[in-house]
């Protein structure tokens, strides 16, 4: 965007989400950029969106039972489980926004 320069001086970089929003929170600064499942968590930090598509980056999860587990059973109930359709809202109250899951 060509604004690096201007912004830099004005940049307080930060190890890691938590980080990010304890600085927004605590008004040492501004405005935080980092996942929104990080920022939820804190009170007094108000989340006003994501970052535009064409900004953003998304992170997809990603779940499987490899083939050669000794808990197939055990492993698949649990990758269901995280992807039903009653356990969504949850992931979308937690700060995700869930794909539809691929099956094998």
């Amino acid at each position: 965007m060509g604004i690096g320069g201007a912004l830099e001086p004005k940049l307080l970089k930060c190890s890691g989400g938590g980080d990010v929003t304890e600085r927004v929170v605590r008004g040492e600064a501004e405005i935080g950029l980092t996942f929104i499942s990080e920022m939820l968590p804190f009170s007094g930090a108000e989340v006003v969106g994501p970052l535009p598509e064409s900004l953003g980056n998304d992170t997809t999860y990603c779940a499987a039972v490899p083939a050669e587990s000794t808990r197939r059973e055990s492993a698949a109930a649990f990758v269901e489980a995280l992807t039903r359709t009653k356990t969504q809202e949850i992931w979308h109250r937690a700060g995700f926004v869930p794909a539809n899951p691929v099956a094998s």
